[in-house]
């Protein structure tokens, strides 16, 4: 199959990143070739060039990630963000600003987190622009963005399968 966009993800801090195949192999179902970086990338932000520099056909580019996985994808794109066309943040925010790139923005979250904190969230909404495109999952928490349950989250009210099915949709 010929894909034309390519997706990065980076994942959360002290997860198992196969806990993230499901939503990545939906994403792949939609036409997108997807990139899991195998381990936390706080310390190598920089692993997203390795999946850029590989695929000439790949003409639009896309990078993101869940919770800390998130934050450092932005950090990656304060310098990297002419390869990128935007950022997706799950349960997650830019430290950095980036409002004057020409990137698209999405966030998305769940009404459930308990994880997130939205002070800090609140805080840091302007880095990513006026225009970004916030989606907040009803019934949603921060484990469900993978197959994993995390410690001191909020109970969710939607299954996991309904909560990514979600984040695919937007």
């Amino acid at each position: 199959k010929e894909y034309n966009t390519g997706i990065v993800f980076y994942p959360k801090q002290n997860i198992d990143v196969i806990s993230y195949a499901p939503l990545l192999h939906e994403l792949a179902s939609e036409g997108y070739i997807t990139f899991l970086a195998k381990d936390y990338v706080i310390n190598n932000k920089n692993v997203a060039n390795v999946a850029y520099n590989s695929y000439d056909n790949v003409t639009e580019w896309y990078i993101g990630g869940h919770s800390s996985g998130g934050t450092a994808a932005a950090d990656y794109l304060k310098d990297n963000h002419l390869k990128f066309s935007g950022l997706f943040l799950l349960s997650s925010y830019s430290n950095v600003d980036l409002s004057l790139t020409k990137l698209k923005f999405l966030s998305v979250y769940g009404d459930q987190d308990k994880i997130l904190d939205m002070s800090t969230y609140n805080k840091n909404l302007s880095n990513i622009g006026n225009n970004a495109i916030e989606h907040i999952i009803e019934g949603g928490n921060h484990s469900f963005f993978n197959d994993d349950t995390l410690e001191n989250d909020g109970s969710a009210t939607i299954t996991n399968k309904a909560q990514r099915e979600l984040t695919i949709k937007y």
